[in-house]
This record gives structure tokens, sequence and C-alpha cells, in this order.
């Protein structure tokens, strides 16, 4: 677990280490390897509401988020983002444990390129119908904050 720990931290940087930031009326384009295999493809999800939640297994603030992004899976499209380094040996159990239903994906380099900065977990991003980011939180999600930024990707207040 303290192995996980540490090489999370390694990737942390990696991420850290983003060229310019993309442009923010621009739609996210970004490939991911799904935990379970294949790939998973934002770009599949235009027309619905996506978020994306950078986590990792080892940190319990990711965890209580958990219940947020569970209660909004049926309405929107969410996907985890495991930020751990050994990938899929500690992420399976985790999303087991947790009851986790919604997408997982697997960090990959393309995420500094296409989105910048994963210095923080947790880390959620919001993209609207479009693709485009309309939100990101640094930090944990305050009780209710997921559904307030979901209504503000949808165009209501």
């Amino acid at each position: 677990m303290m192995r996980a720990a540490a090489l999370a931290l390694l990737l942390l940087p990696a991420c850290a280490a983003a060229p310019a930031p993309r442009a923010p009326s621009r739609p996210v384009s970004l490939v991911l390897p799904a935990l379970d295999g294949g790939t998973i493809n934002l770009a599949r999800y235009r027309g619905r509401v996506v978020v994306l939640h950078f986590f990792a297994t080892w940190d319990g603030i990711s965890t209580v988020d958990v219940d947020q992004l569970r209660a909004a899976a049926g309405d929107v499209e969410v996907i985890g983002v495991a930020l751990d380094v050994d990938g899929r040996v500690l992420v399976a159990p985790w999303r087991d444990a947790l009851g986790v239903r919604y997408l997982i994906g697997l960090a990959t380099p393309a995420v500094q390129t296409v989105l910048g900065r994963i210095d923080k977990v947790p880390t959620t991003i919001v993209l609207d119908r479009t693709g485009v980011e309309i939100a990101r939180v640094e930090r944990g999600l305050e009780p209710g904050e997921l559904a307030r930024l979901i209504a503000r990707a949808r165009g209501r207040r």
C-alpha cells in the first residue's frame, strides 16, 4: 500500500509538468485505457454532461466523493480516472469494495497534454454537452456541489 502511495505521488508531478493549458472553449479530446480493457473516448459522450473524477485509491477524500459520483452516474456520464501507478492491480479491488459502477479509466501522459495540471487529489472536472470544461474542483466535493455543477453544465443555474 505504501509503495502504491509513493508511486502515485511520483505520477502527480508528471501530470503537473504540463504544456500550456488547453484553450477553455475547445472540446476536450481524450482517450484513456479503461480499467476493464478497451478504451474510453470522451468524443463518444458529446451531447451528454461528463464528469471526470481524478482520484487515487489511497486517498480517503477521493473515496468520500464516490457517493456524489454514484448518485450522478445515471443522470450524466461519470468517469473516474485513477492516478494510481499500479493501475489495474489496485483500482479493480477498490472499485469492487466500494460498489462503483461508473466507468473507470487509467491516467496516461495524455492527460497532462489535454487537460493541463492535475496535481491535486482528488480533482473533478465537469464538461458540458459540447465537451468543453466548465468547472474544475481541486479538492474533495462539498455536499451537493456536484449536482450544482451538473446543473450549470446543462445551462441551469
